[in-house]
């Protein structure tokens, strides 16, 4: 299967967070937001995210953060959440394990596909509700009923978030279906599934998340209305996520928009190094 995003083992990053917390100083996602709005940051602070709302985060990532004192973010689909459907990237990885993969390359010709192109390269590129019902119908025919099992399994249901609250996490909204609803090929999907999600974390653990967390974030893949729908759709004190590895500055011009870091899988002062050429 190809990698689904950035991925680290428990023992690096217990490593990672202790290097960093030893040196600096480790805040909420909300406090961080305060700082920077009152013009407060006048040396490095770190927050802790998650996307997707995997299991192995409550599992590894919450005791590690404990013994520091360290509250994270996690951001949450909410069809995955509660069990309605399974992350579309991993059906498409499971197809690829199977004999049926053809059957999806034959789908795909038309819209343009090469034998030679990655197809979960393809299938972003050219996403459509369409692509991904058909992803869909060959996951139900071609796999096996214990790897769509253990797939659905991977994903913390409401009471496992609403756990993670009770430790005073943030939970962020990250789409309900985990579409690129910030590109040019998804952007008409953006409020409906950055509204549903809100609603739905709502239900499940009481509070509406303030952090509306870019699913995917190719950041030169970004629709050119991105900003101006967001600012349309969006509650007036929600905060948009973005990628591109920045640091959020007091000085920032959008107060409405935060940027995070996915650091590589190094610690000490080889993730100094790579801190320190951030701007």
């Amino acid at each position: 299967m190809e990698k689904l995003g950035g991925n680290i083992s428990p023992q690096l990053f217990e490593k990672q967070i202790n290097f960093l917390a030893d040196r600096f100083e480790f805040v909420s996602l909300k406090e961080g937001l305060s700082r920077r709005l009152k013009g407060s940051i006048d040396k490095p602070i770190f927050s802790v995210t998650f996307d997707d709302g995997f299991k192995s985060v409550q599992e590894n990532a919450l005791p590690i953060l404990k013994k520091r004192e360290i509250t994270g973010a996690q951001a949450i689909n909410s069809s995955f959440m509660q069990g309605e459907d399974t992350f579309w990237r991993i059906k498409l990885g499971a197809i690829l394990n199977t004999n049926a993969c053809d059957q999806l390359k034959t789908f795909l010709i038309p819209l343009g596909y090469k034998d030679d192109q990655s197809i979960f390269n393809f299938t972003l590129d050219h996403f459509s509700k369409e692509i991904v019902a058909t992803i869909s119908q060959i996951y139900e025919e071609a796999v096996s009923d214990d790897v769509k099992t253990q797939a659905k399994d991977l994903f913390d249901n409401p009471t496992a978030i609403n756990q993670l609250a009770k430790e005073n996490w943030e939970i962020c909204n990250h789409t309900k279906n985990h579409f690129p609803v910030t590109e040019s090929t998804g952007i008409h999907l953006m409020q409906e599934e950055f509204d549903t999600c809100e609603s739905e974390i709502k239900e499940a653990t009481g509070v509406a998340p303030q952090f509306w967390v870019i699913p995917f974030e190719r950041v030169d893949k970004r629709a050119p209305n991105l900003l101006e729908t967001f600012e349309t759709i969006a509650p007036k004190d929600t905060v948009l996520v973005f990628a591109g590895n920045k640091i959020n500055k007091s000085a920032n011009s959008n107060q409405r928009t935060i940027f995070r870091i996915a650091p590589p899988n190094v610690t000490g002062a080889s993730l100094i190094r790579f801190l320190g050429k951030l701007r």
